[in-house]
């Protein structure tokens, strides 16, 4: 796999998790240090804006298609966590409902 989505020095690595619909859902997302604090407040339930406030992480896989690092389930599956370990470090865990 390659990264499509590159880290820049000013953004974290997150994992948000959510529901889509009735499905839970997982997303890993480059957040800029600046916006930290308005996906915080989102967490705590406040109304606010989240457009520009986060990246999907992208990938290409094995057969050249670029995909987006997010899924259905309750967890990543183990490859793709160890793969974003390798390419942007330790995650922080969010548990945001969107």
């Amino acid at each position: 796999m390659e990264a499509v989505t590159k880290q820049k020095c000013y953004e974290d690595m997150y994992l948000l998790r959510n529901k889509d619909g009735e499905r839970e859902a997982w997303h890993y997302l480059l957040v800029s240090y600046d916006k930290i604090s308005i996906i915080k407040d989102f967490g705590r339930g406040r109304k606010v804006d989240l457009s520009n406030c986060y990246r999907y992480i992208e990938y290409r896989n094995e057969q050249g298609v670029v995909k987006r690092a997010s899924g259905f389930g309750t967890d990543p599956p183990v490859h793709l966590v160890e793969w974003i370990y390798q390419n942007y470090g330790e995650e922080i865990f969010l548990f945001l409902y969107i």
